[in-house]
């Protein structure tokens, strides 16, 4: 049996609306998860020092603002990047995989974006 990722093993965060203290952990599909103070959901990014909280607004905003990196960096429109990253096919954009490599590293440099360790 699968534990669910919301559970109380989850890092001390706060969070940044109601600036309640709680212990989850983001779900791995989405990376997201409810305040179990005001329920608002939440999208966490792991950063160099600790991870960073987006309500749902913020998150649509950066995810918005990776979309068009993303469409710059390759040269095509970004109506070419799927609103769901996961969904993104850069080789069907033309990337090969040394685009993708440097893709990868400039996208975690600009939005400081970390793999999160499993």
């Amino acid at each position: 049996m699968t534990v669910s990722s919301r559970t109380p093993e989850g890092q001390p965060n706060r969070c940044p609306l109601c600036s309640h203290e709680f212990f989850i952990e983001p779900s791995t599909t989405f990376g997201d998860a409810p305040c179990p103070s005001c329920g608002v959901l939440l999208w966490f990014n792991l950063q160099r020092d600790g991870v960073m909280f987006y309500d749902s607004i913020s998150a649509e905003i950066r995810k918005d603002k990776i979309r068009q990196f993303i469409a710059d960096q390759l040269g095509v429109s970004v109506d070419r990047i799927p609103p769901n990253l996961e969904d993104l096919d850069a080789a069907s954009l033309g990337a090969d995989s040394l685009d993708k490599v440097e893709l990868l590293m400039e996208l975690m440099e600009e939005f400081e974006i970390y793999p999160v360790d499993s």
